[in-house]
């Protein structure tokens, strides 16, 4: 009994001062282990980042349409009236070579054989069947063929042009033609064997 109780004493003392020892080391073991865990332990990882989104840009299934240009409108060529006196200054297209001038009445000159004037939408609102024309030479002269529309037509009369007396001395020369209605584009075409055959002043279409 008493082997006994002196076992029953040493455990107990034991007890006691692994108590002691528990409390008065161990805890400073223990905190210094924690604080070098937490100094070992890496930071934790950052909340992850994303870009802000941008817009889109928009890009419809059918484009805008580009709005057509506005077109203007080709004016129309006025019409002359065929009865009344044409400048023969005025004509719209002309043969290389027809020049103008003013001397004595505004005229065309510089005429030769082949040589041709256009003038463009005469209008011959009743039927016309004569053609007088003011013309002039110092040569002997030559013809005026008068055609309508197209260079390649048939003449509808001509003019024979002889020596007026010279320069600015103008005669007018009438002639007969086909009958003719409508609005049509006039060309002269002049024909001869000398140069610069006669000058014309003006001209203008009757009914006879």
């Amino acid at each position: 009994m008493i082997i006994k109780g002196y076992i029953s004493l040493f455990i107990f003392i034991s007890i006691l001062l692994g108590v002691f020892f528990c409390f008065s080391c161990e805890p400073i073991q223990f905190l210094n282990e924690l604080e070098t865990l937490a100094e070992s332990t890496p930071s934790p990882l950052p909340y992850p980042t994303y870009p802000v989104p941008t817009e889109t840009p928009y890009y419809p299934l059918f484009p805008t349409p580009t709005p057509f240009p506005t077109l203007t409108p080709t004016p129309v060529m006025s019409q002359v009236d065929a009865f009344s006196y044409i400048d023969a200054i005025s004509f719209s297209n002309a043969s290389f070579g027809i020049t103008t001038d003013n001397t004595c009445l505004p005229h065309i000159t510089s005429i030769n054989n082949n040589s041709w004037v256009m003038y463009a939408s005469l209008d011959f609102s009743t039927l016309a069947n004569g053609f007088y024309i003011n013309v002039t030479t110092g040569t002997i002269g030559g013809n005026i063929s008068i055609v309508l529309d197209s260079l390649l037509n048939t003449p509808i009369g001509m003019v024979n042009v002889n020596n007026t007396g010279g320069v600015c001395h103008y005669e007018e020369k009438a002639v007969t033609i086909q009958e003719i209605s409508g609005v049509h584009d006039l060309y002269l075409v002049f024909g001869g064997i000398v140069l610069n055959l006669f000058d014309i002043n003006q001209f203008k279409f009757v009914a006879q």
